[in-house]
């Protein structure tokens, strides 16, 4: 049996089954406007921040501690909570003591894990250049 998907004037030449499959992957989730421009602006903010932060950091981490950040691991410890971004915004200016918190919590949660035989994407990459 042939059936015409609601909101299509064509016939898709589908069964009924996947015609319900079709429509319940077409429709994943149902937010509204507001919550929809809520959820891309935090985002948006969220990659803006950690673009701006990620090179210094980076480089911090590395003279200091001879450890890589990983930018997923990265992005997911700032998207974990807003109080995470919060703090590496401002260790940015503040003492040696919230500094020194956040570069631990970075390296125990955002930077490549030491590995004795095999090498990681970055240590990979190095040696090519």
């Amino acid at each position: 049996m042939r059936v015409k998907l609601r909101g299509f004037p064509f016939d898709h030449g589908l069964s009924r089954l996947q015609a319900t499959e079709y429509e319940c992957i077409a429709v994943v989730h149902q937010v509204s406007k507001r919550q929809m421009h809520i959820l891309l602006k935090t985002r948006l903010l969220l990659i803006a921040a950690a673009s701006a932060l990620y090179r210094p950091l980076e480089s911090l981490l590395w003279r200091n501690h001879r450890r890589r950040l990983s930018l997923l691991k990265f992005m997911t410890y700032l998207a974990a909570s807003p109080l995470n971004l919060q703090r590496v915004i401002n260790s940015a200016g503040a003492s040696t003591t919230a500094s020194d918190k956040l570069e631990r919590a970075l390296v125990k949660y955002c930077c490549y894990d030491k590995r004795k035989k095999r090498r990681n994407f970055n240590e990979i990459w190095e040696s090519l250049a």
